[in-house]
């Protein structure tokens, strides 16, 4: 997970993409099941916000406020739903 605020010291755990490197296989795409579980707390805490980035074959979530510096993002959808569930007001 990447992110800000007290989960900045996981970063390394995310490959870094870099540019000119190929874009994620058609087939990198989340399991349905993550997909339902992802929107189903986002549905529950709309100041949420979260989507798959196929580039980089990982959920990207943040919170909505613009004051806000809470980001997160993993290809385990249980990670960032942690995250924002820790965060979530």
């Amino acid at each position: 997970m990447t992110g800000t605020g007290s989960a900045s010291g996981i970063l390394p755990l995310v490959p870094v993409q870099r540019a000119g490197s190929a874009q994620a296989p058609a087939a990198s795409r989340p399991c349905p099941e993550d997909a339902a579980r992802i929107a189903n707390f986002v549905r529950e805490h709309p100041s949420w916000s979260a989507f798959w980035d196929k580039q980089g074959a990982l959920w990207r979530v943040a919170e909505d406020d613009p004051d806000s510096s809470l980001y997160a993002a993993s290809a385990d959808a249980s990670i960032v739903i942690g995250y924002m569930t820790m965060h979530a007001r």
